[in-house]
């Protein structure tokens, strides 16, 4: 976690961030120590100026995910499961709960916002309808998962397992091959479906891009800091 200021006698730190589909906004999620509660904040990008903010989640921000249109955020519902925000005023828009027992720890929507899907720190993993009341796939993994997310082709969906592999499955359930990551912490997909860009930890700091059918090693980017979260930006 990255410590953005102190206030008064807590810290406050930054949780996640997510840069929004078309650029233009930023959302963060922070943590105010002295209070114990979590602020969600959507910025201009370019200006950093706060355009709207939320304590919606409480004290459960965890993840926070942009729908592929930009009009929506995923995150934390407050005591369970996952809430869909609206981006224009943080309110709202739908609940997504079930057999999850903990915290949810990563979350995402499909490119098409057909499906959504959370995974608990008990590693029950479920995946919604775009209204949240059908289930299409709860099972519980064997490892614990550190990030999910669906390809953005949107022909399967994908957990990284804590420090080894991005485990992958087709929308009906098969289980694909694995890919090899070692020291994951979390991952992105790129806008074609063809890399796969890995947070990796070890020895070191490092953005690591393999290819998404064979695991084979790309580029690297190594870091010389310790970092949370971030966001990729995609230029033609």
């Amino acid at each position: 976690r990255d410590l953005v200021r102190s206030r008064g006698r807590g810290d406050v730190y930054k949780r996640q961030t997510a840069l929004s589909p078309d650029g233009t906004s930023l959302a963060l999620t922070l943590k105010d120590s002295s209070t114990a509660s979590d602020t969600i904040y959507v910025l201009d990008a370019d200006t950093f100026n706060t355009k709207i903010s939320s304590q919606s989640t409480a004290s459960n921000a965890i993840s926070i995910t942009w729908t592929d249109n930009g009009a929506s955020l995923i995150t934390n519902h407050p005591t369970s499961g996952i809430i869909k925000l609206n981006r224009e005023d943080l309110s709202t828009e739908t609940q997504y709960t079930g057999n999850l027992s903990g915290r949810i720890v990563c979350s995402d929507i499909s490119p098409s916002g057909s499906y959504v899907m959370g995974v608990d720190e008990n590693r029950r993993l479920i995946i919604w309808n775009s209204n949240g009341d059908y289930t299409h796939h709860e099972f519980v993994l064997d490892s614990s998962v550190n990030d999910c997310s669906f390809d953005p082709t949107e022909s399967m969906f994908s957990v990284s397992i804590d420090g080894d592999k991005i485990r992958k499955w087709t929308l009906s359930g098969s289980e694909l091959r694995p890919l090899d990551t070692p020291g994951i912490n979390s991952y992105t997909w790129s806008s074609n479906g063809q890399f796969v860009y890995a947070h990796r930890t070890g020895f070191g700091q490092f953005i690591t891009t393999y290819d998404s059918s064979d695991s084979t090693e790309i580029s690297e980017l190594s870091l010389f800091h310790q970092f949370s979260d971030y966001a990729l930006l995609e230029t033609s």
